[in-house]
């Protein structure tokens, strides 16, 4: 048969247009597999997408060790890999195995990337699809993870230390682990090394998973650009919904040329898969490694702090900004200044400034410029894990609150 006729028939392609899908069907490439074979490895870096033409696949955790657990199964026009397309870098979550003979439609990620410059329409409408699929993977988890929850209590107030009870315990604990190593995937391993910067960042949920957020997207050889983020509420629905931000800003980061049409369009996106309601405040920016000039865009965000070469800190001027996945056209503050020569740049996310301690005496953003000018002679990573020690310490022992995740740009001397 015919692939682009073919395609037609497939939800992921039917609503694009007969010559887009044309060329998306020119970047497939067929392959046949046998049945009990694998497709992915889990760990291994995600460099393709594949589409089910013909057969049966199941996706596999932990495979060939005593918690090897099947997840789900996936027919004819289903569709696995996806997180290739939105997370360069990321390396696969799961084994994918054959259950009978299976026939794939195989896209590389640089045919994809390619194709969201010539067609960003039909490239967008996949993108929603694949937002949605996300969405439905949330829900899932979420309503399983809450009949899990109330059978665990339930059989903890009937039987209290029964081993029944301990066996539910340690299922519930494996899964969040699991989400805690999906969520710890998607950022970078590594925060990237330039000649004339120094870059440092951090992150410290308040539960085994959280809805703060960082990134580095490479846009050429003098630009970078840099996120931060923070997902309201915290746990297993922030997480996803951050991972959802995350690619969709690492998708849209390279497409544009205006920061505020990457703001407006991952506003859009997140308005159109959100039946839940969250939100998220954001800060983006582009910093010019050749001349230190940093232009930046804020949804919502605390306002970043500067420091120069003296140590002297103050905080950002700002305007109104609104976070993102609330409103259709939210306002947003855009700035821009220059990170002299000795001095550094704090982006971070509430969750470092209003920890409070045994005396309700909360951090505050005096606290945290303080704290900077203690260290402002370290190196950028130094700085992030000595300002996430002073809050740890702040609390005196206690369990922080709320997700704390921050970065930290030096220019070098």
């Amino acid at each position: 048969m015919d692939t682009i006729k073919e395609l037609e028939d497939f939800p992921l392609f039917e609503n694009l247009p007969p010559d887009d899908r044309a060329c998306f069907a020119e970047t497939l490439r067929l392959l046949n597999v046998p049945a009990d074979s694998l497709i992915c490895r889990e760990g291994e870096p995600g460099k393709a997408f594949y589409i089910i033409r013909r057969g049966e696949v199941e996706v596999v955790k932990n495979i060939g060790t005593s918690d090897e657990k099947i997840l789900f199964r996936l027919v004819t026009g289903d569709y696995f890999g996806e997180m290739s397309l939105l997370s360069p870098g990321g390396v696969r979550n799961a084994c994918v195995r054959a259950v009978t003979d299976v026939q794939l439609w195989e896209m590389a990620r640089e045919d994809f990337n390619d194709l969201m410059h010539h067609y960003p329409a039909s490239a967008y409408e996949i993108l929603r699809t694949l937002s949605q699929r996300v969405n439905q993977s949330q829900n899932k988890i979420i309503e399983d993870l809450r009949l899990k929850n109330e059978a665990l209590e339930e059989a903890y107030q009937a039987l209290k230390a029964a081993q029944a009870q301990i066996i539910e315990k340690e299922k519930l604990e494996s899964e969040l682990r699991v989400a805690r190593e999906i969520q710890i995937s998607l950022l970078p391993d590594d925060c990237p090394s330039f000649e004339w910067f120094d870059l440092g960042a951090t992150i410290q949920p308040a539960r085994e998973v959280g809805g703060d957020l960082y990134n580095f997207i490479l846009l050429d050889e003098n630009r970078i650009g840099i996120l931060i983020g923070d997902v309201t509420d915290k746990g297993v629905p922030a997480a996803i919904f951050m991972a959802q931000v995350q690619a969709l800003f690492r998708a849209l980061a390279s497409q544009y040329a205006s920061l505020r049409e990457v703001m407006l369009t991952v506003n859009r996106l997140l308005l159109e898969n959100n039946e839940q309601g969250y939100f998220v405040t954001a800060l983006y920016g582009v910093l010019n490694k050749k001349d230190g000039i940093f232009e930046y865009i804020r949804a919502g965000h605390e306002v970043p702090i500067l420091w120069s070469s003296h140590g002297k800190a103050d905080l950002l001027p700002k305007k109104l900004g609104q976070p993102l996945g609330i409103l259709e056209e939210p306002i947003l503050d855009e700035n821009k200044i220059t990170i002299s020569p000795g001095g550094a740049l704090l982006l971070y996310t509430d969750g470092l400034t209003d920890e409070d301690n045994e005396m309700d005496v909360q951090f505050r953003e005096t606290g945290l410029m303080q704290a900077v000018c203690d260290c402002s002679e370290s190196s950028a990573q130094e700085i992030c894990d000595h300002l996430l020690q002073t809050v740890i310490e702040h609390r005196n022992g206690k369990p922080l609150q709320d997700d704390v995740a921050m970065v930290v740009i030096k220019r070098k001397m």
